[in-house]
Parts: structure tokens; sequence; C-alpha cells
């Protein structure tokens, strides 16, 4: 910025010190004081904004002038970007800024050329950046495939709720909780819709096809979140980066250089554990000695879904796991491959006799196959609630039945009752009437949304999730019991 394009304010501080700060202003005439940067990207700066008319705090993005018009260019599509967020913002089901941060309004800086925008200042309280996580020690396998499982359900809302693309889904751009796998994304600059001249990504993330079109879209993001996922359960290892690629960067090829990526990335690409192709497998390489454990260490379901992701799906976009079915693989994995051991960390199951805990190294006792014992003719009609989401992290199965079929009391911002279970003898189905006094959102075994307001009813079937307050309580159908007759 320069001068002209913002104006100073003289303050005097307790005990006689003045300082000076920069205002500007937006076209909706709101002024903003920046009191410090927060950040600091390749393409931007972020400061702490204070806006005047009331004191409320934001974050500003600032993207300064460039002489470079292929910065420019980018600078365009970014501002296009977020226009059209700020549109959605005041339109579209809040629900996208649950884990988004909000972006308010567009400053232009005239003098200067550059502008930015006006943003949430996320609150980042016990949350952590995803990149530091990852240098810290193992997280648990749990919190692992929480934070998996919860950017599967965004991408997933993103994808299909709002038509739109990531488009630069890397480590960088996320933050975790680490006791309760919650996520938060702050960086909006790439969102956008398919199939649009961007940003390609960060290598190693990158989807090959997108390095011949440059145009990313819903498959693409495909690739990128499963290879976060990877790189997560394998606390470092990218699915394309192997001992093939090592050996080339070795010989003085730059992977930062465009053509290089494009020639390892796309042309030659193979997946590190490739069942079919060794050579770019880390196997043997003692510095990824632990990625290969933590592989190894995988329910069989999640290395076929990254199998199939990463050799079929990594020149057929289409044969890529979507982000619906690597949420549902996530959920699965929660709830049948964890053991947890006596230091009370969870590791994946234990099949084939025993192991050595990941985290303390003790032996931990043996899980059996996830497999769901026959329903018995006998077994009392009834439907089997999971808790699945909530802000106090806590996993409960909730029952209701003929003798008792009122459920309350299950989150502590919800006292009394939450539903009360009703038969349909006739056509043998269970429905929840809402007895609360919130509206819930409801997905049908399809994904099929439905709004259900207090005093109405839900039918309930196996799959069937009710939101009751986002992020705080959810309820998923685990079984459904008829017994043949209710």
């Amino acid at each position: 910025m320069i001068k002209g394009d913002y104006r100073e304010v003289i303050k005097t501080l307790p005990g006689g010190k003045k300082k000076t700060y920069k205002v500007i202003s937006s076209k909706a005439g709101n002024e903003y004081a920046l009191l410090g940067r927060l950040g600091q990207g390749g393409v931007a700066r972020v400061f702490r904004a204070k806006r005047l008319s009331d004191g409320a705090m934001f974050a500003f993005k600032l993207f300064d002038y460039s002489d470079s018009s292929e910065t420019r260019w980018e600078h365009r599509n970014i501002r296009s970007n977020i226009e059209s967020l700020i549109a959605r913002g005041t339109s579209d089901d809040p629900q996208l800024f649950e884990i988004l941060a909000r972006p308010y309004e567009i400053i232009d800086l005239k003098a200067s050329g550059g502008f930015g925008y006006i943003m949430e200042l996320v609150s980042l309280d016990n949350m952590m950046k995803f990149s530091k996580m990852m240098k810290s020690a193992q997280p648990d396998r749990m919190i692992s495939l929480k934070i998996c499982r919860n950017m599967a359900s965004f991408y997933a809302r993103l994808h299909r709720k709002y038509g739109l693309c990531y488009k630069d889904l890397n480590k960088g751009n996320l933050f975790v909780n680490p006791d309760t796998g919650e996520i938060r994304i702050i960086d909006l600059d790439n969102i956008s819709v398919p199939e649009t001249r961007t940003v390609i990504g960060t290598y190693g993330f990158i989807a090959p096809e997108v390095y011949e079109s440059g145009r990313p879209d819903y498959y693409s993001d495909y690739f990128s979140e499963a290879s976060l996922y990877f790189f997560l359960l394998t606390m470092g290892a990218l699915p394309l980066i192997g001992r093939k690629v090592l050996d080339y960067s070795r010989t003085g090829a730059n992977l930062n250089d465009y053509e290089v990526q494009k020639k390892v990335f796309n042309e030659e690409a193979m997946f590190i554990f490739d069942p079919d192709h060794n050579e770019n497998s880390i196997r043997g390489l003692e510095e990824y000695n632990d990625q290969t454990m933590l592989w190894d260490d995988l329910p069989e379901e999640l290395k076929q879904a990254f199998i199939r992701t990463f050799t079929k799906g990594l020149h057929d976009p289409y044969q890529r796991v979507s982000d619906k079915n690597w949420e549902k693989i996530f959920e699965d994995a929660i709830a049948t491959q964890l053991v947890q051991c006596r230091c009370g960390k969870h590791n994946f199951g234990v099949h084939a006799g025993r192991k050595k805990c990941i985290y303390c190294h003790r032996p931990i006792r043996k899980l059996h196959g996830a497999k769901v014992p026959a329903k018995k003719k006998s077994e009392k009609p009834c439907v089997k609630f999971e808790v699945i989401r909530s802000v106090e992290p806590m996993r409960m199965q909730l029952i209701a039945d003929n003798q008792n079929p009122q459920i309350k009391d299950v989150h502590p911002m919800l006292h009394g009752d939450l539903l009360t279970v009703k038969v349909n003898r006739k056509r043998h189905l269970y429905g929840a009437l809402n007895t609360s006094p919130i509206t819930w959102t409801v997905y049908d075994k399809e994904h099929n949304k439905s709004r259900v307001e207090p005093g109405c009813m839900a039918v309930l079937e196996e799959g069937t999730i009710i939101v009751v307050m986002y992020r705080k309580l959810q309820l998923m159908v685990n079984e459904v019991i008829t017994g043949g007759a209710i």
C-alpha cells in the first residue's frame, strides 16, 4: 500500500505514547484500522483489522500490485472468486462458512493498484496449523480419522451442495484441533466453479490431468484430498514421491520447475505403493521406514481406496474414490477398526494376532474383524442411534424401543426431550418425532436433505442422519430392528 490507499489516525495510548494507525475504506463506506500483521504467504499479507463503527474485529488480506502479468492474472481470478463467495454468503445456507472463513467485502487500493478483502477473524483457540501438527507427535489414530472424515464431509458439501471446487488442497491451508479432530479452513482464494483457469495447486497434491488442462475440477479435488488423507495417515508420505522421483531429483532436477513436475507427476507418475509396480516404491528407503510401517498398519478397506485412486484413478479421474465414499470409509473405520491401548491411544485393529501399540510399544489386545453379527429373529425391535459429532468429544449409542421411545438430555446445550420414536405398524417403519425446540436437518440413506420442524416427523432407516445442532449434535441411525413386525 502507498499513502493514497489509506488515511492515518493518531491515537494517544495510556501513558501518553502516540501510535499511528492506517485506516482503509470499503465501497460501502466501512472503515477499518489495521492493527498488526497476522501472517504472510506467497502472494498476500494478512492483517488484524478493527471496524471503526462498532469495534468488531476482522482480518484483512492484502494483495499488492505486481508488474508481472501472470501475477495480475492470478489476482484477477482471486478477486472474482472472493466476490462470488461474498455473494453466496448473503444468500446461501450458512453451513458453507461453519468450517470455511467468511469473506465480507472487497477493499480497492486505487492509488497502488492493489486490492484486498475483509474476512472473518477466525477463532483458532485450541487449533493448530495442520502442517505444525504433522511436525509434532504422531496424532492418535482416532483423531487422524476424525480429521479425514471432517475434511471429506466438508469437501462433499462444497462439491455437491454449492457446486464449487477448492482447487488447491494442501497441507498448508488447514487448521485442526488435535484433541477433537475439528477443522477450520481460512484460505479461500482458489475456491470457485470447476473447469475455470486458476492456480493449479501445490505439487505433490496436484492431479496429473491438471498439468495438461490447467483447469481443476471435482475429480482433481478427489485426487488432492486423497493425497492429503494419505499424507496424514502415513505421517508425511506423498503418493507420487518415491524412489524414482527422489533419484530423479538427485540428478539436479528441480521439483519446483513446472516442466519437471509435469513429467514426474503426470507423464511418468506412479503410486509409491502400487501393488503391480515397484519402481517408485519407498519400501527399503531408510528415511521412509516409519511411513511404510504406518501404511502396512492401515485397514485393508483404506488401503484399497488409496490404491484405486492412485493407480486406476491416476489417469482416469472417474475411477477415483469420491469424497462421499471417503466419508463413509472413515466413519466405518472409526466405528469398527480401532482398538484402545492401555496408554489411552487408539491403534488400528489387530486381526492377525498380538501387536505392539505404535505409541507406547506395549502389546495391545486383539481386535477381531469388523463383522456385523446376524440379526436374530428374537432380537427386540428397536432403533439404534450413534452420536457421530459433538463439541464435547463423546461416542455413545442410543437405543429407543416401544417401551422406551423417548431420547432426552443427550447434549449439555440441549436439555430435555430430543425426540420420540413412533411406530407405523402397517408399513413396518419407525419415525422420529421432533420434540426439541430446534429444526433438524435430516439426510436419508441416499443423502437427500430435508428439514424437520419441531412437532414434525422423520422416517428412520439405517443410514439416516439427523443434524440437531451443526458441529455440536448429530445422530446417525446405525440399525433398525423390526423383528418382522413392530
